[in-house]
């Protein structure tokens, strides 16, 4: 790159807060630690974007998150617009194992000119060939890295001596068609379990998907743990064209009780080992950082881990158990341990979020160029665009959805011109604790009567008598109010009134909602009529009495004062005549 300057970077990401923490902290590390401009866009289930413009960036990155030979998770649209987009395209890639060839020839279609794989050095020219994906430059890279918000727990985990489980293993089953090596996750935690009593051990041990942890209970289980069991992730069979998944499947739909040593044996014999494809799991790191001890099956852990030094080698026959168990309760060794391996993997910085991103920008300061048409990338309405169009229904139900779809349309063009209004639903959409207190239906609803104040207050609600909005704030009641006036004498009166009040009272508005005490929000317009004339002569409620509170922005308000006031004070304005 012969300008050394910031790129600018679109990440296609499936960032979704249901997904493992593994795949957030990716995400994170990318856009917090690269030295370009990063903005992440989730494409997952969506069939096009009226806003997103590719042309505006000068790099475009596919994150593991997204399959891009699913229309689910990257449709033809989005397909199409990166086969034409001329600047760096990037791509992470993971689960090499399966539909390899599908997989090559969409890389070939779009034109992925950088690909950061798992696939151990020697096992490349096996999967990515020069002949399958012609010209494209392959990057090793780890699955996962020390999480940056594990950081802070490095200060005072618990006690080695103190954690209530002595051995811990939540894995998952895989599909049999990855072979051997796959079946090592379920084959660790039920040959452990089996003999766990014999120790007396107390252990918690699963590994079906029911008893699946994520987010926040993941962290707090693997610090309740003095140690944790872990495999090599990976694949010992790779199924270039599906085929092999194909023949497992048809095996056991007509052998329904058969089990995976009767399935290797009559399907995958002949294809064990045609592909190694192993790597360190993240959840390595987490228990590194988290001061956990490791108890692993011996393998390479990509050149990263050795025996004794960072982890309790366990045979895969349980045949060491004893001395396994006898060094679990060796509290000078464990401690020794997990000092250790937290030295070389975590305080060493080697294997952190930042070293992803140097990877990444290396790569891009490499390959880069400036290719941006210098237009407004779109991601933020493109956001909005996405929220609305795919968690409304989500919430409300289709027949609601179709009642609403009109109004909610509306409510969006408001949000898409006002900063305020675009301001709270990003970080509405972001915050997992304010979308389960607030229907997204019901802050939409809210933000239409927003932008309908708004036009009011600006004289741009048309049709019939005239009136007059008044604002006041009683510190008493902590009440916000709005009060639509007709314009006659006796009423003029009253607007003047209340005027005065408001310009008296309206300093105190940001004090209580910045300081959390604004208790309600509320706009009278009940001595005009009972609802007001929108966009395209739609005819918008303003409840049964004519009165509307806003309880939704009440609720994101207790969240977000800074978003909130800024919807508001362009509202706080002297009182202004309008037409109904």
């Amino acid at each position: 790159m012969t300008d050394r300057g910031r790129l600018s970077i679109l990440l296609l990401c499936d960032d979704r807060r249901s997904h493992a923490n593994t795949v957030l902290d990716h995400i994170a590390s990318l856009t917090r630690w690269s030295r370009h401009r990063v903005e992440p866009f989730n494409p997952y289930n969506i069939s096009s974007s009226r806003f997103l413009d590719l042309d505006a960036f000068d790099v475009v990155v596919i994150h593991y998150s997204i399959l891009i030979v699913s229309d689910e998770h990257l449709a033809p649209s989005f397909r199409d617009a990166l086969a034409t987009f001329r600047g760096l395209k990037v791509q992470f890639i993971q689960d090499e194992y399966r539909r390899v060839d599908e997989i090559g020839a969409m890389v070939r279609r779009l034109g992925i000119h950088a690909l950061f794989t798992l696939v151990p050095e020697k096992e490349i020219p096996k999967i990515w060939s020069e002949a399958r994906v012609p010209g494209v430059l392959k990057v090793p890279t780890l699955a996962g890295y020390v999480p940056d918000n594990l950081l802070e727990f490095n200060r005072a985990p618990p006690p080695l001596e103190s954690r209530p489980i002595e051995i811990g293993y939540h894995g998952r089953e895989v599909p049999w068609w990855l072979g051997e090596l796959g079946q090592e996750k379920v084959r660790i935690g039920r040959g452990l379990l089996e003999r766990a009593a014999g120790y007396g051990l107390r252990c918690d041990i699963a590994w079906t998907e029911d008893r699946r942890i994520y987010g926040a209970d993941w962290i707090r289980f693997i610090r309740s743990c003095k140690a944790v069991l872990g495999t090599e992730s990976g694949a010992s069979i790779a199924d270039f064209d599906g085929s092999i998944e194909a023949a497992v499947k048809r095996y056991r739909s007509e052998h329904p009780s058969a089990t995976f040593e009767e399935v290797h044996h009559a399907v995958l014999r002949p294809f064990e080992g045609n592909a190694r494809i192993t790597a360190i799991s993240p959840r390595v790191f987490e228990a590194a950082a988290l001061r956990t001890a490791l108890v692993l099956f011996p393998g390479d852990y990509s050149g990263i881990l050795e025996p004794w030094v960072h982890y309790i080698p366990l045979a895969k026959d349980f045949s060491n158990l004893g001395h396994v168990v006898e060094k679990i309760r060796d509290p000078a060794f464990l401690r020794a341990l997990t000092e250790r391996t937290h030295a070389d993997l975590v305080a060493s910085g080697r294997y952190g979020g930042r070293t992803l991103a140097r990877a990444f920008d290396d790569v891009v300061d490499r390959l880069g160029w400036r290719s941006r048409n210098g237009g407004r990338t779109g991601v933020p309405l493109a956001r909005i665009e996405r929220l609305v169009r795919r968690d409304l229904p989500d919430r409300t139900g289709l027949a609601l959805v179709l009642r609403v779809w009109r109004p909610t349309s509306i409510a969006l063009g408001f949000v898409l011109r006002d900063r305020g209004l675009s301001s709270i639903l990003l970080r509405y959409s972001r915050d997992r604790q304010a979308r389960n207190e607030t229907a997204l239906g019901e802050l939409m609803m809210d933000f239409l009567r927003v932008g309908l104040l708004a036009r009011a207050l600006e004289g741009g609600v048309v049709a019939g008598d005239s009136f007059r909005i008044v604002v006041s704030f009683d510190p008493r009641s902590r009440q916000l109010s709005f009060v639509s006036l007709p314009v006659d004498g006796a009423r003029a009166d009253l607007s003047v009134r209340v005027s005065a009040e408001h310009e008296r009272t309206l300093d105190g508005t940001e004090d209580a909602l910045r300081g959390g005490r604004l208790a309600a929000i509320v706009w009278n317009h009940s001595l005009v009529g009972r609802s007001i004339r929108g966009p395209g002569r739609a005819t918008v409620g303003l409840g049964d009495d004519g009165v509307h509170r806003f309880r939704a922005i009440e609720k994101v308000a207790a969240r977000f004062p800074d978003e909130v006031w800024r919807t508001l004070k362009p509202l706080l304005k002297a009182p202004t005549t309008s037409r109904l």
